[in-house]
């Protein structure tokens, strides 16, 4: 009993140390990135696989050995988690945030916990007490109330500045990852809301991204469960590594057919010229959406290799760990908490104001925390 209750305490830390790594990374490389999100999805995955790649290594003595835990069907599973919850929910979820705002999104999000108790039920065979139940309402509901209070507020900053036109202007979805549910930024649709701008395309664009926010939802909870369900005899390197090394595969393969396809066009753009005698036109220097920016200075680079160090890194080794340890619903719940730990890390990196109704929230999520401590002696062995 008393091994279970060890077990448990370890597991909700986790969960809760993985959104703080999140939010730092966040803050650490702020407005840095100047690509696009796919882009930068490419980057973070290509790179954080070389770092658990030189990890795994290390544990294996130098080889991967499929006795530890490298069964075929496993790794297949992890695949299709990739897929699903990387290189496909990633996107749906930037394009949710684009199109809705991160209000919106956020809202939506409240139900990855409900929707990752079906799963567990379903296909892991967990279940929740009523007061681990109750610990997951409080904690959901401060987060909502931190998350929608900071994104009002950051809506009334941002709303009238230069760069919030432009991403109505170009419909621009570069730096939205990095604030994502942390500074809320509005969206499209609400400053067009405000104009009266509210035509048959608006209204797609806003029915488009429900349906992108409802799928990372889906998607999102479908990934972790996968996970769970096949990685239970591997460490959390062998499967960050295979998760998100396949994700950069699949996006550097697309990115390479892309670049190619490009040249090709740009070659047959230029031969007309070329043979007539006359001077080619070159294509700008900026880089397309699926390639690395070419504007980026080296501090810049620094800045997101650091953020990435603990978004995609630090965040899945800890989120991963508490995933084994926890019901699945609950470590969604605790994952979520990016939220209450930009309150603090605003107000010492940016000199942020923290309201009465954020601070109440906290407090809430916060006593949600403790109620979910206290309720890991009273589940199964298998919490």
């Amino acid at each position: 009993e008393q091994r279970g209750m060890s077990v448990s305490l370890a597991g909700l830390i986790s969960g809760l140390l993985s959104p703080l790594a999140m939010t730092i990374g966040f803050f650490v490389w702020d407005k840095s990135w100047k690509g696009s999100p796919y882009a930068l999805n490419l980057y973070k995955c290509s790179l954080a696989s070389i770092l658990f790649l030189a990890v795994a290594l290390g544990i294996h003595a130098g080889k991967l050995d499929p006795s530890t835990g490298y069964a075929p069907l496993s790794v297949g599973v992890l695949i299709i988690s990739s897929i699903i919850g990387i290189v496909f929910g990633d996107f749906v979820w930037l394009r949710a945030l684009q199109l809705l705002g991160a209000r919106r999104v956020i809202l939506v999000d409240s139900l990855k916990p409900l929707f990752g108790a079906v799963l567990g039920r379903i296909f892991l065979d967990e279940y929740l007490v009523p007061f681990m139940l109750f610990g997951i309402v409080l904690t959901l509901s401060g987060i909502l109330v931190v998350s929608l209070e900071s994104s009002v507020e950051d809506g009334k900053d941002t709303k009238e500045s230069a760069e919030m036109q432009e991403i109505e202007r170009k419909g621009s979805m570069q730096e939205i990852e990095g604030r994502g549910s942390i500074s809320g930024i509005e969206s499209i649709e609400d400053m067009k809301a405000e104009t009266g701008n509210d035509d048959s395309e608006d209204i797609m664009k806003v029915r488009k991204g429900w349906l992108m926010a409802v799928a990372n939802v889906f998607v999102d909870g479908v990934g972790f469960m996968l996970t769970k369900l096949v990685g239970r005899e591997m460490t959390t390197i062998d499967i960050n590594l295979i998760r998100f090394g396949f994700a950069a595969a699949c996006m550097l393969s697309l990115t390479c057919c892309l670049t190619a396809w490009r040249t090709m066009k740009l070659v047959q753009k230029l031969e007309p010229n070329v043979q007539s005698g006359q001077k080619g036109v070159v294509e700008g220097e900026n880089a397309a959406w699926w390639q690395l920016p070419r504007n980026m200075t080296k501090n810049q680079w620094y800045k997101v290799s650091v953020g990435v160090l603990f978004v995609t890194f630090f965040a899945p080794l800890l989120s991963n760990y508490a995933l084994f340890k926890l019901h699945l619903s609950l470590c969604m719940t605790l994952l979520s908490f990016g939220p209450i730990y930009a309150l603090p890390l605003g107000r010492i990196m940016k000199n942020e104001l923290i309201t009465w109704r954020a601070t109440l929230g906290a407090t809430l999520a916060v006593a949600g925390v403790v109620a979910l401590a206290f309720s890991t002696d009273v589940d199964d062995n298998r919490f």
